[in-house]
């Protein structure tokens, strides 16, 4: 069976199903790598139990100041009037790029092409950048999800909804938060998935998205220089509880991995925003 007739039959059961259910074609999806709830890597509570609440209570405030912290440096970083002109320098390299593109040999300045992609690549990067800048909002967010926080287990599953409310905001703002917040390390995330309950035998998808499974993965997941930051407030944080030394600090962060890699651009840029904090706070 050749390609077009495997996606046509495939899109003619689709729809066979949507009408024996009563839903649209491609309704009610569940993400990919999604793990079922029931499963041991869908409940990493191992990463949210503390050795005492002033160990519990030192690391989630911390995480909320150090996040603080540096969406204040981000917002330094790209002003409004900056970001307006990194948008406009963007939009016209694009449009001498297709011009040049589009123009004979002979028309094409020497070395204009390349010094043009060379310069777009580099403001598409800073854009991504600011894209992914920290907002104040974002640690109100993150303040959100560690209230639901069980001291006991480590368990932390809010829903989206539950999250907009606590945090006064709409789901779709979790949502691009939550990206932002996971992108500099403050939190993460496992997607997890359930059994429709009486599905057996039915049309239609057999699984549904549930609420996800966060854990504090900053150890691994933060830029170094947040990473370091992190520990000098936590260690300040750690004495004002009357404690004389300071939880473990063997846990250096590793080499982020996905989209943040070392050898990707993308990565780089969003690791480069910890250089700043540092010497913004003694």
């Amino acid at each position: 069976m050749s390609f077009a007739s495997a996606r046509a039959t495939s899109t003619l059961i689709n729809g066979l199903t949507a009408k024996l259910t009563g839903k649209k074609p491609g309704s009610d999806p569940v993400h990919r790598h999604s793990i079922d709830e029931n499963h041991p890597d869908a409940k990493p509570w191992e990463h949210n139990r503390f050795a005492s609440s002033a160990e519990r209570i030192a690391t989630v405030e911390t995480l909320l100041d150090t996040a603080q912290e540096l969406s204040q440096i981000h917002y330094k970083q790209f002003p409004r009037k900056a970001l307006f002109a990194l948008k406009a320098r963007h939009a016209a390299l694009v449009e001498e790029d297709a011009r040049l593109k589009d123009a004979s040999p002979a028309d094409r300045p020497v070395g204009r092409m390349a010094a043009v992609r060379q310069e777009l690549t580099a403001v598409t990067a800073e854009l991504e950048r600011a894209r992914l800048r920290l907002r104040p909002f974002d640690v109100s967010v993150l303040r959100a999800i560690l209230s639901f926080l069980c001291a006991k287990t480590g368990q932390l599953f809010p829903s989206g909804e539950e999250i907009a409310a606590r945090a006064a905001c709409c789901v779709k703002g979790v949502w691009r938060s939550l990206e932002r917040l996971m992108a500099h390390g403050f939190i993460d995330r496992v997607r997890r998935s359930k059994r429709k309950p009486d599905s057996d035998g039915q049309f239609g998808p057999q699984r549904e998205q549930t609420s996800h499974a966060y854990f504090m993965n900053h150890r691994k997941t933060m830029a170094r220089r947040v990473w370091e930051r992190f520990l000098q407030l936590r260690g300040r944080r750690w004495k004002r509880l009357g404690k004389k030394t300071p939880p473990p600090t063997n846990d250096t962060p590793a080499a982020p991995t996905g989209f943040l890699s070392p050898n990707s651009a993308l990565g780089e840029a969003v690791r480069s925003f910890g250089q700043s904090v540092a010497n913004a706070s003694p």
